[in-house]
C-alpha cells in the first residue's frame, strides 16, 4: 500500500529579491529538478515546509505555480536553529 504525498503549494520563484530577504518573509528558496526536465527556481512557505518535515514527510504533492509529485533529495538548513534555507526538490512524476 503507497501512501498519499502531503500536498505543497509552491509560488514562482520572485528573483527580484535576494535569497536571504525571501526567508525573512517566511519563504524558502527551492529547485525543482527531473529527469528530462529544466530545473525551475520557486518559492514555498517555510512554517508549513518545515511541519511537514518535523512529521517525517519527505514525499509531495505540488500545487500551485508546479504541479507533480516530488522527494525532498536535499534540505540545507541553518547551523544553528535547524530552519530549512535551501531545498532541492525533485520531480518523479
Amino acid at each position: 500500500m503507497t501512501s498519499t504525498p502531503s500536498p505543497l503549494k509552491v509560488t514562482e520563484r520572485d528573483n527580484t529579491v535576494t535569497p536571504r530577504q525571501l526567508r525573512e518573509a517566511g519563504y524558502v528558496p527551492a529547485t525543482l529538478y527531473g529527469k528530462n526536465q529544466e530545473a525551475v527556481s520557486v518559492q514555498l512557505r517555510a512554517h508549513e515546509f518545515n511541519l511537514l518535515l518535523l512529521q517525517g514527510i519527505r514525499e509531495f504533492q505540488l500545487t500551485g505555480f508546479v504541479e507533480g509529485k516530488v522527494k525532498a533529495q536535499h534540505v540545507q538548513r541553518e547551523p544553528v536553529s535547524q530552519k530549512p534555507i535551501s531545498i532541492q526538490l525533485y520531480l518523479v512524476q
